[in-house]
């Protein structure tokens, strides 16, 4: 069992390590993709029309996009998202989960609860920070920006394989819904050329892949 001061010096690290990941992040927002910020606009725009501009709602929805789906993982797992060339050692890893933890208590502006006790003593980062989420998403959605697609670092190939495997998972798994989709959405006229389209490029792709190169392992950050 650790003594109260040896915790109380793993959160200062933690606490320390966090706010400069964070900050890190939050000088990025001039250079998040243009496809992400697409997606980011269409989903605030979205959830505003939905729920009358909550902004809680709005950052909880771009939150759950953003950092949920990219930010955290690729910090808790770098090596399935090839930013490490191997998985991090056991020591590190734990870490590296408790920093996507914090972070995703940060984005989705919710403190950590009784039951997470160590966690709880970073309450008070959470929400320091949450204005600066705010800032962040602002200057992600308000930069104005060329339409031009900026070649940047070439995606791992591993990454790509693998990214391009879980897609291909992804409608085979959903392709009667997909299918029905694209023939009975209103005012979409090329459904039925999309479908056999579809149907023609699944038939070339052949089975999906049974195992991944160097599967992700699942971690959960909620």
């Amino acid at each position: 069992m650790e003594e109260p001061e040896d915790t109380t010096i793993n959160k200062l690290q933690l606490e320390l390590v966090a706010q400069r990941l964070f900050n890190l992040i939050l000088k990025s927002a001039h250079n998040v993709p243009p496809q992400i910020v697409a997606i980011l606009k269409h989903v605030k725009s979205s959830v505003s029309s939905a729920f009358e501009g909550d902004k809680k709602i709005e950052n909880n929805a771009l939150s759950a996009f953003f950092f949920l789906r990219f930010v955290c993982p690729s910090i808790a797992a770098p090596h399935a998202y090839g930013l490490l060339p191997s998985p991090p050692t056991e020591s590190c890893q734990r870490q590296l989960v408790l920093l996507s933890k914090v972070l995703q208590n940060v984005a989705n502006e919710t403190k950590f609860g009784a039951k997470e006790e160590f966690m709880a003593q970073l309450n008070t980062f959470v929400e320091i920070n949450i204005s600066n989420l705010q800032r962040f998403y602002d200057q992600v959605l308000g930069h104005r920006r060329s339409d031009k697609i900026e070649e940047r670092d070439p995606v791992p190939k591993v990454v790509r394989e693998n990214s391009l495997a879980w897609i291909h998972n992804h409608i085979v798994l959903n392709r009667p819904r997909l299918e029905n989709e694209l023939v009975t959405f209103p005012d979409f006229s090329d459904g039925e050329e999309i479908k056999k389209k579809v149907g023609e490029v699944m038939e070339e792709m052949g089975e999906v892949p049974s195992k991944l190169k160097q599967t992700p392992v699942h971690i959960s950050v909620s």
